[in-house]
């Protein structure tokens, strides 16, 4: 299960990276964070596969805290106009996609963030 998250994370990173160096040009410590908050999101996945059950529920809420600032940071990168929403679009639907395949593996979800409401709230996905 964790393998298809840090797919999915993947897929958001592809998304990404034509829109780094437009961040980078204009605003190098917001295009810091959406990198580093993005490889966060599958490194802390992979991680929570090899780990304990405390350690595996502790990493994949910072998998979800990561996503969540993930999407944050897409957003503030288009309110300074660095770049456009139809811009943005190909990584926030792989977050959406995201939500959606976490909310079909439910007990995945379960220890993602306690229910998929939950997660969904919690990233700002609703």
């Amino acid at each position: 299960m964790a393998f298809q998250v840090e797919e999915l994370s993947i897929q958001l990173v592809e998304a990404l990276v034509p829109l780094m160096p437009r961040i980078r040009q204009r605003d190098k410590a917001l295009e810091d964070q959406l990198r580093r908050a993005a490889s966060s999101i599958g490194l802390n996945c992979a991680e929570a596969a090899f780990s304990d059950h405390g350690n595996r529920r502790a990493r994949l809420f910072t998998a979800a805290g990561s996503a969540g600032k993930t999407r944050h940071a897409l957003r503030q990168a288009i309110a300074w106009r660095l770049i456009t929403v139809g811009d943005a679009e190909a990584a926030r639907r792989s977050l959406v996609d995201g939500a959606r395949h976490l909310g079909e593996s439910g007990h995945l979800c379960l220890a993602f963030v306690g229910d998929w409401a939950g997660l969904r709230r919690c990233l700002g996905w609703v």
